[in-house]
């Protein structure tokens, strides 16, 4: 909490979650920004390769890139507390997205890839944005807004800890428990009317 704006993304380093666009759209952020420091937790077999690539954009621009490696469950909650913004930039492939809910829990708004998995845990421009993470220029013009609008980032906060709160473990299994009495019900009647 030194005054820089932090983005956060967690995740295993390889190419389906998409670190490689998020660095790539780093410098345009960094140019207006210049007090940006992206925050990576996670391990993988792109770890060289993003660390070689993430060298050249700190000669570049200046921004600061920490990677912290894997860290444990207990200590995951302290980076998103120092988070101003979220990004899990996969542009395809990935299920619901519990980083994103884990970050909208935390009060941190996401900017994460538009695939259809994190589509079912991120409303855009509702509880957090969804991007095509390809289109560098758009995605860094997205970081760009969420990180100076306070009023975005305050509507972006309310929404998204709304959403977490509906995908809570008490909500969810009384639903799936819901569901299954409600099929058994359907089930019986059905055997009845043989």
């Amino acid at each position: 909490m030194d005054g820089k704006k932090n983005i956060l993304f967690v995740g295993r380093l390889e190419d389906r979650k998409g670190l490689n666009h998020l660095l790539e759209a780093l410098p345009m952020t960094a140019s207006e920004i210049p007090s940006i420091r992206l925050i990576v937790v996670g391990d993988g077999p792109n770890k060289h390769a993003y660390k070689q690539q993430a060298e050249a954009i700190v000669k570049a621009t200046g921004a600061e890139i920490c990677f912290e490696g894997a860290v444990s469950a207990e200590k995951l909650p302290s980076y998103y507390k120092t988070a101003d913004v979220f990004s899990s930039p996969a542009p395809y492939g990935e299920s619901q997205g519990i980083v994103n809910l884990e970050a909208q829990a935390s009060g941190v708004p996401p900017v994460s890839g538009d695939n259809p998995g994190y589509r079912t845990s991120v409303k855009s421009g509702v509880d957090g944005i969804l991007v095509n993470p390809k289109d560098t220029q758009n995605y860094s013009n997205w970081l760009k807004i969420v990180l100076t609008s306070e009023s975005l980032r305050s509507t972006l906060i309310e929404n998204g800890l709304m959403t977490a709160k509906e995908h809570d473990w008490q909500i969810i299994s009384k639903k799936t428990i819901e569901y299954y009495l409600r099929k058994i019900t359907q089930k019986q009647a059905n055997l009845k009317d043989r």
